[in-house]
């Protein structure tokens, strides 16, 4: 995947985080992340279920609209459901598990 994905939350003291996840290429990426009030750009922390979830969301909406392969939203499953299997609790609101999306 060429583009970043780029969303914006608002944490439980009402301030702005942006998050970028960068793709740089293969099997890998690059999560940043930089609250409103803050002056510099944060690389060094652990994206949580929640946040690994929207960015799956993302993938996948990105791939109906052929901005991402199959392969974007397989490895992105894949890394979603190992933050799960680290936070077991944080995955019980999330509801059932995928369908899957049709053929790619």
């Amino acid at each position: 995947m060429r583009k970043p994905v780029i969303w914006v939350e608002r944490g439980e003291d009402r301030v702005k985080t942006e998050f970028r996840v960068t793709f740089t290429g293969g099997q890998s990426m690059r999560w940043q992340s930089k609250r409103a009030d803050a002056d510099a750009w944060v690389y060094d922390f652990t994206p949580s279920v929640g946040q690994w979830e929207f960015l799956a969301d993302k993938v996948e909406d990105r791939y109906r609209r052929r901005a991402a392969t199959w392969e974007d939203v397989l490895r992105i499953r894949q890394w979603r459901d190992e933050a799960r299997r680290r936070d077991p609790e944080a995955g019980k609101d999330s509801g059932a598990e995928d369908p899957g999306l049709p053929g790619g």
